[in-house]
């Protein structure tokens, strides 16, 4: 199989690069995808059927919040590592992608804390400081894979990283964050009034079916959401050294 370059890209080279390694190895990311995405959203949905008030309510509410952020960096991982084998020539099955995380799966679910819990506390402070940290700590997921450091340490080595092209981050973000808005949000909506319309309205069947579809039909955007943010990673490593690429960067064994 023909291996992919991973390089200094504009942001257009970066989703042109996302559709077509999406095409190519299509139900390879989804399968990375589903792992994690699937059982969150059968959690979700379960969570959000149920009826609970006081201090279950703020266990539960706190408990789904932190896998919902923990487990997609984990997945954020595993993709990096497929696309890594891809640029070697050496394409790896979704076991393998998971596998070779090892222990570096509690890293990247910290490091994915550690960014959401950030990010938030900046947006509740005067949200242009959420909207600082979130571009700074824009490729700490991948740097936890292809750099084997920590969640602290992959923090300050992304906004190292991103110093080099802050524009194109906050670009590639905020073009992210649009389409999330355009394409999920109306989604998201059409699937919760046609499940209301059928089920009835503010039941707990209804929310479980409604949450459990649009989990269901996210699923399939996930892959072209998350690899712009790996290929970026790869864009800013060429920007502090120039040429270089995956087969010469520090990689976990």
């Amino acid at each position: 199989m023909e291996s992919i370059r991973l390089e200094q890209m504009t942001v257009g080279q970066i989703f042109q690069t996302t559709f077509a390694l999406y095409r190519r190895r299509f139900w390879h990311f989804l399968g990375v995808v589903a792992v994690v995405y699937v059982p969150l959203v059968f959690l979700s949905a379960g969570a959000n059927s149920l009826e609970v008030s006081g201090t279950a309510a703020h266990l539960t509410f706190v408990g789904r919040t932190l896998i919902m952020i923990g487990a997609p960096a984990v997945c954020t991982g595993a993709l990096a590592r497929s696309i890594t084998g891809l640029h070697l020539g050496n394409p790896i099955t979704v076991s393998q992608a998971y596998g070779s995380l090892g222990s570096q799966a509690l890293t990247l679910a910290a490091t994915g804390a550690l960014v959401a819990v950030g990010i938030l506390a900046g947006l509740l402070i005067f949200i242009i400081p959420g909207i600082v940290i979130a571009v700074y700590c824009a490729v700490a997921v991948p740097c936890v894979v292809m750099e084997n450091i920590g969640p602290m340490a992959a923090l300050d080595r992304s906004r190292i990283l991103v110093r080099h092209d802050m524009a194109k981050a906050f670009g590639l973000g905020l073009i992210l964050l649009a389409a999330s808005f355009t394409i999920g949000y109306p989604i998201g909506r059409t699937i919760h009034l046609s499940v209301a319309a059928l089920l009835g309205s503010g039941t707990p069947l209804t929310r479980f079916v409604s949450s459990l579809v649009g989990g269901l039909a996210a699923l399939w955007f996930w892959p072209v959401y998350v690899i712009p943010q790996i290929l970026l990673y790869f864009h800013l490593r060429s920007c502090e050294d120039e040429g270089l690429l995956a087969d010469r960067m520090q990689l976990r064994s």
